[in-house]
Parts: C-alpha cells; sequence; structure tokens
C-alpha cells in the first residue's frame, strides 16, 4: 500500500460523517427567513455578501430611502431581525465559520489575511455568541444562523458552559 492510499484511508475514516450542506450564506439565510420585505432583504444580503462590513447604519438607512438609522432599527425589528449592529456581528461570526467548515482555516489565519487582530476576533465571537471560538466552531454555520435570528446574540442571553467550582471558603494554608 503506498502513502498516499493511507493518507486517503486515513483521511476517509476521519471523516466518516457527512460534511455540511454547502449553501451559500445567502441561501442558508434565505431558507430560514423565508418572508422578509423587499427593504429587509436587501440588509441582510448586502450584509452577508460584503461580510459584515456594510457601513453605519445612517448611510443604508439613507441609500434605502429610510428618513433615519432610527426607522431602519425599527424596520428591522418589526421584521424580526436583530438590531443591525449585532446583525453584522453574527455575519462576520458566520462568515469566519463557513471559511472554517470549507477550508479547515483557522480563525487566527482568517484573521492574519484580513488584516484584523486575532485575539479580537476571538473576543468578537464570544462577545456575539456567548461561547469560544471552538465551541461556535463545533455547533456549525447552521447553528449561528439561528442563534442570530432568533436575536440571542448577547452574553447575557445565552446559557454558559459550567465553570470551575468556587473556593472553598477557608482554604488552607501550605
Amino acid at each position: 500500500m503506498t502513502a498516499t492510499c493511507a493518507v486517503a484511508r486515513a483521511t476517509t475514516t476521519l471523516h466518516a460523517t457527512p460534511p455540511p450542506p454547502r449553501l451559500s450564506g445567502s441561501r442558508l439565510v434565505s431558507a430560514l427567513v423565508p418572508r422578509l420585505s423587499f427593504r429587509s432583504r436587501a440588509v441582510l444580503d448586502a450584509t452577508i455578501l460584503t461580510s459584515g462590513e456594510i457601513g453605519t447604519a445612517g448611510a443604508i438607512a439613507h441609500s434605502l430611502g429610510l428618513p433615519s438609522r432610527f426607522a431602519l432599527a425599527a424596520m428591522l425589528k418589526r421584521e424580526g431581525l436583530p438590531p443591525l449592529h449585532k446583525l453584522k456581528n453574527s455575519i462576520k461570526v458566520l462568515v469566519w465559520v463557513r471559511e472554517w467548515e470549507q477550508s479547515g482555516t483557522s480563525l487566527c489565519n482568517q484573521a492574519l489575511r484580513a488584516g484584523l487582530d486575532p485575539a479580537a476576533c476571538y473576543r468578537a465571537v464570544r462577545r456575539t455568541t456567548g461561547f469560544s471560538w471552538s465551541d461556535v466552531r463545533s455547533r456549525g454555520s447552521l447553528w449561528v444562523v439561528q442563534h442570530a435570528l432568533r436575536g440571542n446574540t448577547s452574553t447575557a442571553d445565552v446559557e454558559r458552559a459550567p465553570r470551575r467550582p468556587p473556593r472553598p471558603e477557608n482554604p488552607t494554608t501550605c
């Protein structure tokens, strides 16, 4: 048996579970949120296409013909979407998770390629989802979309992993 066959066989054994469906981010979100107004769909699609770097709420409201960023916030709320800043952060996390699922690129490498600080990206994942990168990565892109669209994008709304037990009241000294 050649080395190539051994690697292929080992890879096949390691990846026995089927990969996630290969839907684009936009299709994945559209499948989960089928009924949105034209303007809300435009905001959502533009956010996905720009990987969360869509611009300010005021600029988006102006380009949609809305009177202010407050009207944009009200429209998103009416449609059941999270506020724009939370939506943008969730889409960034979704893009990072999709990249990991498709190519196995670590968040650190993705951040460095984009000229971002890796530590800031790891903190952004934790702040956006309430979970660490490894937890979010294992839950997958479908979970990120569902989590974001439920509006559970703040750490206060998320169940936490159990922490270490508290220290005893009177610790013994050595």
